[in-house]
């Protein structure tokens, strides 16, 4: 069990470094530490003390308009006690293509769950990296978002060392499509669309670097093993040989890693 007493922390989730690299830049200028959720579960747990009034950040990507499953499964086991009697200043920043959808309301559920409220809600915009709809083929104009961010990433931090409240920039789109269209992913979520091109050179990068262990190398070459995945595409955009692919578009829309936080 993985526990920590009285330590700032910045809790993130990332497929392809956007979301890691938002939480990393927030620890360095909020002299926090960034947690990731997944050496959280390597580690057998997620229990936290934190001290009284602390701050506690959460930084997600948005998947469909709402919270990857991997999130909301790190929430469910997610145990949060403080030293005093005040809450923390629990705060998300959600990053999203082109709108976040239910990303807040669904972690501002979990938390009031453990009877934590979260106070204050913030968007960054980010390279959208669901390519079977998005195209990421063009650098210059990924790298231009890119820099945008970086400049929207230092205006959250003076925020949150202000413990400001509310929501800013989160842009949540229409709620009910929202809720729908998230719902729907859920529910579907199938690893059928994905296949291996010849140009695969067998090195396992995607099986080492899918969080939910749905690939296997047979005979030098991925399979998928489960029906369904957590849909974050890192198989395919950490990809040396761009080998994997996910329906008919993503070889013409291209790969992005966010360049600082490359993790395979």
């Amino acid at each position: 069990m993985l526990r920590m007493r009285e330590e700032p922390m910045i809790f993130y989730y990332s497929a392809t470094g956007n979301s890691q690299h938002v939480a990393r830049r927030l620890a360095d200028a909020l002299d926090d530490r960034a947690v990731s959720i997944l050496a959280c579960r390597e580690a057998g747990g997620a229990s936290f003390e934190l001290a009284e009034g602390e701050a506690v950040g959460f930084v997600a990507p948005t998947y469909f308009m709402g919270l990857p499953t991997l999130m909301t499964d790190f929430f469910d086991v997610l145990d949060l006690r403080t030293s005093g009697g005040a809450s923390p200043y629990a705060y998300l920043v959600a990053t999203f293509g082109n709108f976040s959808g239910t990303t807040r309301a669904m972690t501002a559920e979990a938390l009031r769950d453990r009877g934590i409220p979260l106070a204050a809600a913030f968007g960054v915009r980010m390279v959208d990296t669901w390519t079977p709809l998005f195209d990421v083929s063009d650098r210059e104009r990924n790298l231009r978002i890119t820099r945008e961010a970086d400049a929207r990433i230092d205006d959250i931090a003076a925020r949150v060392r202000a413990r400001e409240t509310g929501a800013h920039r989160i842009r949540t789109g229409p709620p009910l499509v929202g809720s729908l269209m998230h719902a729907h992913w859920r529910a579907r979520r199938s690893t059928a669309p994905f296949f291996v091109e010849p140009a695969c050179i067998g090195c396992g990068a995607c099986a080492r670097n899918c969080p939910v262990g749905a690939i296997r190398m047979e005979d030098g070459a991925p399979v998928w093993t489960a029906d369904t995945c957590a849909q974050c595409l890192a198989c395919l955009h950490r990809c040396p040989a761009f080998a994997i692919q996910h329906g008919p578009n993503t070889k013409k829309h291209g790969q992005w890693v966010h360049p600082d936080e490359i993790l395979a």
